[in-house]
C-alpha cells in the first residue's frame, strides 16, 4: 500500500513538472540569441505578444525606453540575459541603422519568470 502511494505522489510530481521540462527543452533546442518577438512566441501565454512582453519588461525596469528602441538595463546585459546589436536596413534612398535587443537562452527563462509574476500580481490586484 505504501509503495502505491509513493508511486502516485511521484506521478503527480512528474505531471506538475512536465510543462517546466517542455519549456526547458524548447529553450535548450534553440541556438543563439532570439528576438523579443520570438521569446514572446516561445512563452506561449495567451494574449501576450511581443509588445506586451516589452511593456511588462519596461514596467519591471528590465528594459528602458531609448530614442530608438527599448534596450535592456546594463545590469541585465552584464548577467548575460541580453545583447544589443546594431543592424542596418534599406530605407528610402539609403540604409538606416537601428538597434535590436536579442535574448540569450538564460534570459528567456528570466523573462518567463518576470512576465508570469507580473501577470499574477496584476490578476491578484484585479480580483482582490
Amino acid at each position: 500500500m505504501a509503495a502505491k502511494a509513493v508511486i502516485q505522489n511521484q506521478m503527480a510530481l512528474i505531471e506538475v513538472q512536465k510543462s517546466k521540462v517542455e519549456f526547458y527543452d524548447a529553450v535548450m533546442d534553440s541556438n543563439g540569441a532570439k528576438s523579443l518577438g520570438d521569446v514572446a512566441k516561445m512563452l506561449g501565454i495567451n494574449g501576450v505578444g511581443r509588445n506586451k512582453v516589452i511593456e511588462i519588461l519596461c514596467e519591471e525596469k528590465v528594459l528602458m525606453k531609448n530614442a530608438y528602441r527599448d534596450v535592456p538595463m546594463q545590469r541585465y546585459m552584464d548577467r548575460g540575459y541580453f545583447k544589443v546589436v546594431l543592424k542596418t536596413r534599406q530605407a528610402g534612398f539609403g540604409q538606416e541603422s537601428y538597434i535590436e535587443t536579442l535574448v540569450y537562452q538564460k534570459g528567456i527563462e528570466f523573462i518567463a519568470k518576470k512576465v508570469t509574476k507580473h501577470l499574477e500580481r496584476r490578476h491578484s490586484s484585479e480580483v482582490g
